[in-house]
């Protein structure tokens, strides 16, 4: 439901006429075919509307590979979570021209909820990550 903002959400976004939420939750795929989810998509719809999402998709890991091999890693392992990303996988991987595996459902949710356990427990970094220091933790 939610997705990449055009210059005029973004706009609208700088202006003050709508939050950033805001202009993610209008700026999904479905949002713009004026549907609130792929179940009321006929067919075709739908088929269009993964197409478009795994575009998207491929096209941010693709950017993200390049920082990868910036690092020194040319080769990761990737993989996708949310509730699409077994049906968006294939695609995605014949874009990319390399495997990429889904991840269940709830994997983006745990995994912020494993990061939030661990700088409540006063770790100083995360995955390499420094935390921020103004966290401050009971």
């Amino acid at each position: 439901m939610q997705g990449p903002l055009d210059v005029q959400a973004i706009r609208d976004v700088d202006s003050g006429k709508m939050t950033a939420n805001q202009a993610f939750n209008s700026g999904g795929i479905l949002s713009k075919m004026g549907k609130t989810g792929l179940e009321q998509c006929s067919a075709s719809e739908k088929t269009l509307a993964l197409e478009s999402l795994s575009l998207f998709a491929a096209m941010e890991i693709n950017a993200l590979l390049v920082l990868c091999r910036d690092m020194g890693e040319e080769s990761p392992d990737i993989f996708m979570a949310g509730s699409p990303a077994a049906s968006l996988c294939g695609r995605v991987s014949e874009l990319l021209g390399r495997k990429v595996e889904p991840l269940g459902r709830c994997a983006a949710a745990e995994g912020c909820a494993w990061i939030a356990k661990d700088v409540f427990a006063g770790k100083k970094s995360i995955l390499g990550i420094a935390v921020d220091p103004r966290v401050c933790c009971i």
